[in-house]
């Protein structure tokens, strides 16, 4: 059951989340601003959205950037759509994809499932913590 300060802190990590994605939206075709950046925010979006619903439930996990280990973690009560499933692809963004080094070049395709994925999964983990489903 979820307490009163467990609600206002999963408000503040759906607030982080929006951030997160308001930045890999809006940041694209801006010069300098590399994909594997905007992707990470993605990654970024989706990780918060997961944490603001353990949260809110008072659930304990692991502070971790895997989203297959935090997804494992929702209560099974949740219908869990096939797109948070989906979105355990981002996970290679939170780290790897962050500096440097010998990886593939992100697409602009794989950028638009990075957004399409996060929105999705933002906008379900919101309608939860704000008593919606």
């Amino acid at each position: 059951m979820a307490n009163e300060d467990n609600e206002q802190q999963a408000i503040e990590w759906i607030q982080f989340a929006k951030s997160d994605f308001s930045v890999a939206i809006s940041s694209f075709g801006t010069e300098n601003v590399l994909l594997n950046t905007l992707c990470f925010h993605c990654q970024q979006t989706v990780e918060k959205s997961i944490k603001a619903i353990l949260i809110k439930r008072n659930i304990k996990f692991n502070w971790t950037h895997n989203l297959r280990n935090l997804i494992g973690n929702l209560p099974s009560e949740y219908d869990i759509p096939k797109f948070v499933y989906e979105s355990t692809k981002l996970t290679d963004y939170a780290v790897s994809m962050r500096y440097p080094g010998d990886y593939e070049e992100i697409t602009e395709d794989e950028y638009k499932e990075a957004i399409q994925l996060a929105s999705a999964v933002l906008n379900w983990a919101e309608d939860i913590v704000m008593g919606l489903i």
